[in-house]
């Protein structure tokens, strides 16, 4: 029961429209959970949402669910489809999926490394920059607008932490890798030892209170007034 409560939890991530989606019946044979969506135009809108999923195109709820749903019919030992009438909108494919074929999507998210390298065609445009992880060898291709790139041109050869919307390719253990990033936004990281971190806190003349909760809800009830 346990193992069907999570396949159902994965499927209403993948087919969203929580509140308009209604489990029906689980019918015999191989296992087949039966839904129905409660308002007229919704399939469709289901159908929609879902017909991306294996060129990692769609909400990442329903690319994460996408995900977990195949590992788990791997991890079962079959293959499983999802149905609409006749016609199969989605393959999972289990045991025969490629564990090499990595998952991609685009989503904002940071880095953190050294910004090594720094460019500009004549023409302008966008400017191209590298910056190698911080957790390991391995660089990543950035663009950022010529505005954004005055200011990233200050720290390079540095630290940085860069935001912005990347291509993140999920490997087959499951880690997130980005593969390129679009910076809208940087800040320098300071290279510190945790020690080093630790002694700045201790070092730092702050008066704490005796009752540090009880003046956090004396704070929250004036409405963040002092």
């Amino acid at each position: 029961m346990a193992r069907l409560a999570e396949y159902m939890k994965q499927l209403s991530a993948l087919l969203g429209q929580h509140d308009d989606i209604r489990f029906v019946r689980i019918e015999k044979g191989s296992l087949r959970v039966v839904t129905k969506a409660a308002r007229a135009g919704f399939a469709g809108q289901v159908t929609r949402r879902v017909s991306g999923l294996t060129r990692a195109q769609g909400p990442q709820e329903a690319l994460r669910a996408y995900a977990r749903l195949n590992e788990m019919v791997a991890e079962d030992g079959g293959t499983a489809r999802l149905i609409r009438g006749s016609a199969v909108i989605l393959h999972f494919s289990g045991t025969r999926v490629d564990a090499a074929r990595p998952l991609r999507m685009l989503d904002h998210g940071f880095i953190t490394g050294k910004l090594y390298a720094m460019a500009q065609d004549a023409r302008g445009g966008d400017v191209k920059a590298r910056i190698r992880l911080a957790s390991g060898s391995n660089s990543v291709s950035c663009t950022a607008s010529s505005a954004v790139g005055r200011h990233l041109r200050s720290f390079l050869f540095e630290a940085v932490r860069a935001h912005g919307k990347g291509e993140w390719e999920r490997t087959g253990d499951g880690t997130w890798i980005c593969q390129s990033l679009h910076i809208d936004r940087v800040e320098p990281v300071r290279n510190v030892s945790l020690r080093a971190a630790i002694d700045e806190i201790r070092a730092a003349e702050i008066e704490w209170p005796d009752d540090p909760l009880g003046e956090l809800d004396e704070l929250n009830d004036a409405g963040g007034q002092v």
